[in-house]
């Protein structure tokens, strides 16, 4: 089934034609106006819903509303983002954007600011099922670009939805002209060990319609490194890896994940730096006509790593 084929509204960001209607059933929900109101302890409520409805598109929301979140987010949690490679990325061009998994928001959030001061495209976002807790944050993620990846399925149903994301994927680089970014791995990396999960790179070759090394070649893959000073969620980490280590069917709590992503968003990161490696799809097709494709992923996980590896930036004193 090709991509023409597949229904995505399930998983797909709201178009621009749905704006208006989403945000107005989004702003009556009273959890999200407490949520608002307590990490904006100074906002005028009804001013902002009524910026929020002056959004008509992606662009006007993403402009409006999340940039200026954002950079207010980095002036009172961080001492600054800086940027490296950032030269690499060709304007108009589609990428799928790789990087390492500190934060479950503001890696990619950081990643599109980056974009947003540039005057450049932003990417559409990978997120996880499991954080769409209230209706209401299904809204503004998908406001905002996002799109969702289904998690904790039986294994049939898993393959649908990763032959699904897949093919949504090629359809937001080559039809919607979009980037996307997703992580190396599913969950953040508790321990620090960034390598890409192979299991992300198989589902990524589900679609293309060539072999292996085509379809990931065609997927225009881009690896970035972010680095933060301090990291507010490492006690939090720390605590979920010792559980999971001394029971391996451990499984957090919803509420495990809205304390992450509260305590990742208001804690102090200190100095950030994202760096942007170069595009690997050069690296996929030089490798030799008939290569195994065993060998395709593995190498396809070594550049990503290596471009990973080689953007960190040591920024303690």
């Amino acid at each position: 089934m090709n991509a023409q084929e597949l229904d995505f509204t399930e998983i797909a960001p709201y178009d621009d034609s749905q704006f208006a209607n989403r945000i107005a059933e989004m702003v009556k929900d009273p959890g999200f106006e407490h949520a608002i109101k307590w990490v904006l302890p100074s906002v005028d409520y009804n001013q902002f819903v009524n910026l929020l409805a002056a959004s008509k598109t992606k662009k006007d929301f993403q402009v409006n509303i999340m940039q200026k979140f954002l950079e207010q987010l980095e002036a009172n949690t961080s001492a600054g983002i800086t940027t490296s490679g950032i030269e690499n990325v060709k304007p108009g061009a589609s990428y799928t954007f790789i990087s390492n998994h500190r934060d479950i928001v503001l890696d990619a959030s950081f990643i599109n600011l980056c974009f947003l001061r540039e005057g450049m495209k932003t990417s559409e976002v990978a997120i996880g099922d499991n954080l769409l807790i209230y209706d209401w944050i299904t809204h503004l993620v998908k406001l905002n670009g996002s799109f969702i990846v289904k998690r904790n399925l039986p294994t049939r149903q898993a393959l649908d939805a990763a032959k699904q994301l897949s093919a949504y994927i090629n359809h937001a680089l080559h039809v919607k002209n979009e980037s996307i970014w997703i992580a190396q791995r599913q969950g953040r990396a508790k321990d620090s060990s960034d390598h890409t999960q192979e299991s992300v790179i198989k589902m990524l070759a589900l679609s293309g319609g060539g072999t292996v090394a085509q379809n990931i070649a065609g997927l225009n893959i881009f690896p970035v490194s972010i680095s933060y000073e301090f990291d507010p969620n490492d006690y939090l980490k720390t605590r979920e890896y010792l559980l999971r280590h001394r029971d391996p069917d451990f499984k957090k709590s919803q509420h495990d994940d809205l304390f992450s992503m509260e305590t990742g968003l208001l804690g102090y990161k200190g100095r950030v730096h994202i760096a942007f490696a170069s595009c690997i799809s050069h690296m996929i097709e030089a490798l030799p006509e008939g290569t195994d494709k065993q060998e395709v992923y593995q190498r396809a996980c070594h550049s990503i790593d290596c471009g990973i590896h080689g953007g960190y930036k040591i920024l303690s004193l």
